[in-house]
């Protein structure tokens, strides 16, 4: 490996460290030594040099949940996160179908269903009246709702009889017809009657997702993909695949969905316990779905939707089950991450954690995933818990609009609260849930700092005192991300010792107005010191 000096740029090491006209040696794939231009030319000026021209560099941004396998396999779909009315889904799909096989499932995702009447997924009739002759499904933009033709929903094998699984739920007419909206695991109704993808298909579409996190100067990620194609054995396959042909990928911090004992047993008996791996594949956590979705008004709450005196939306384990997944995850080595989004499956996610750490279960290694709708009391516990949590600060720009309107004022005014809950203990790591919001971390660090969506709305920022200074910001898209995966001993930030994992920008965010974060541009990209994306062959 070469061993690189880089100079001539705007550095930033760490937490409130930035250096002007710094420079940095890399040996053997590590920083090895920081520091002014001058001096370490003077010392280190034999060296293979790298101009980096004046630019800013920063370390590699760590999205700390995502969907590796989801993102790949979505750029085959349909976007449809710009459709405002039926009219512009019509439009979409039609445009689409002109080159699509007659014969093959159609997927579109990432709509938006709050943009069309009546604020939820079209049911299968209208649907039915888009397309009737091949099998159609709608994602909606949380990936926990979607929306079937009657075509789709035969292929699913679902019918009037047809019971809904274990944490999830099949939306049904009056008549007890299915009427195309499935929710969370019922939704793997369809994908379980699908044809199971090779080897090489899993493999190229991870690699394809992968170019498109490197490009945005992502170079580590917590990756929720294990059982997205319910065949855990063929993804752990794929990624090992993509380390012995050497293709250029994030180092991957593997977020394990279990949804039963028998899971976590299979999972044991595979090696894959926390902690097993090294800084290209670490076996993380064991990934638990607790609820829905607030966007498709599932996400677990203590009191109804304002739009519905019976919708507390899905819990969708009870606390006694949850508490048995645990207790079995820490006697098998594992930690946990648990989704929540409302205030229900917070209580439920916190009392069973509580009640585990009496069984060797380790809260402060385990994480929670999302934590948007809360209480003030909650706030307060998971500061004194000094909990983990991966959130995703562009959620504020998608959400501001319904929060209210959806949970009510007293619950929003609690929600979304990263600076309080930072300031009482927590620790947060950003992400984008990708490919729920963009991959741009550059567009998460500055929803962070703004609480504003892409038109600059609300002008103050959605709940102002909730804000994040740059810096603050920026730690959850690097060293935080480390923090939570046990990781930050060797990367995070660019002090020596750590990897040299970094990323090269157009402009320095200190000079940039907050607003205008995210049209900074990603020059280059570097892993263990080399270069794994350029977007010009300067740098």
């Amino acid at each position: 490996m070469n061993n690189r000096l880089f100079y001539n740029c705007n550095l930033r090491k760490a937490y409130n460290d930035w250096e002007e006209d710094a420079a940095f040696l890399v040996k053997n794939g590590r920083v090895v030594a920081t520091g002014n231009k001058s001096s370490l030319l003077g010392e280190w000026g034999d060296l293979p040099k790298v101009d980096l021209k004046g630019k800013t560099v920063t370390a590699g941004f760590n999205d700390s949940h995502l969907h590796l396998y989801q993102l790949g396999k979505d750029i085959q779909a349909l976007d449809l996160s710009d459709v405002n009315s039926l009219s512009e889904l019509k439009t979409k799909i039609v445009k689409w179908l002109e080159n699509k096989d007659s014969d093959k499932l159609l997927r579109a995702v990432r709509l938006h269903d709050q943009n069309l009447p009546g604020g939820r997924l079209p049911d299968r009739k209208v649907l039915d009246n888009l397309v009737d002759d091949r099998p159609l499904i709608i994602t909606r933009a949380c990936y926990h709702a979607a929306a079937l033709n009657s075509k789709a929903l035969e292929l699913a094998n679902i019918n009037k009889n047809t019971e809904a699984p274990e944490s999830g739920r099949i939306g049904r007419y009056k008549d007890g017809r299915p009427d195309g909206r499935l929710y969370d695991s019922a939704i793997d109704l369809l994908e379980d009657n699908l044809p199971k993808p090779e080897p090489e298909s899993v493999v190229k579409t991870l690699v394809s997702a992968s170019k498109k996190l490197l490009a945005q100067g992502i170079t580590s990620v917590g990756t929720d993909d294990l059982n997205a194609i319910n065949r855990p054995d063929l993804m752990l396959s794929a990624y090992n695949k993509l380390i012995e042909n050497r293709d250029s990928f994030p180092r991957l911090w593997l977020q394990q969905r279990v949804n039963s004992l028998k899971e976590i047993e299979w999972l044991n008996k595979n090696n894959c316990q926390t902690g097993q791996g090294d800084y290209w594949k670490l076996h993380g956590p064991l990934k638990i779905m607790l609820d829905g979705s607030l966007g498709a008004r599932t996400a677990a709450l203590s009191k109804p939707y304002s739009s519905s005196n019976s919708n507390y939306g899905d819990l969708l384990l009870t606390e006694n089950k949850l508490i048995n997944l645990l207790n079995t995850a820490a006697e098998y080595g594992f930690t946990a991450a648990i989704h929540v989004i409302g205030d229900k499956a917070l209580d439920t996610a916190l009392n069973a954690m509580e009640k585990a750490s009496e069984n060797g279960f380790e809260i402060n290694e385990s994480l929670l995933i999302h934590c948007q709708i809360s209480r003030k009391e909650q706030l307060s516990r998971l500061g004194d818990l000094n909990m983990n949590l991966a959130i995703q600060p562009a959620f504020v720009a998608t959400d501001w609009k319904f929060v209210e309107k959806y949970v009510g004022k007293d619950l929003a005014s609690n929600s979304y609260a990263w600076k309080s809950l930072i300031d009482k203990g927590a620790c947060l790591a950003g992400s984008s849930d990708a490919p729920i919001e963009p991959i741009n971390p550059l567009w998460g660090i500055q929803t962070a700092i703004t609480r504003q969506d892409k038109d600059n709305k609300p002008a103050a920022g959605w709940r102002p005192d909730e804000k994040l200074e740059l810096d603050m910001a920026w730690d959850l898209f690097t060293s935080a991300g480390a923090m939570i995966s046990g990781e930050n001993n060797y990367k995070g930030d660019l002090k020596p010792g750590q990897l040299a994992d970094f990323v090269v920008l157009s402009d320095n965010p200190n000079k940039v107005p907050a607003e205008n974060i995210s049209d900074i541009k990603v020059t280059a990209t570097y892993q263990h010191g080399e270069k794994v994306y350029s977007d010009s062959e300067s740098i």
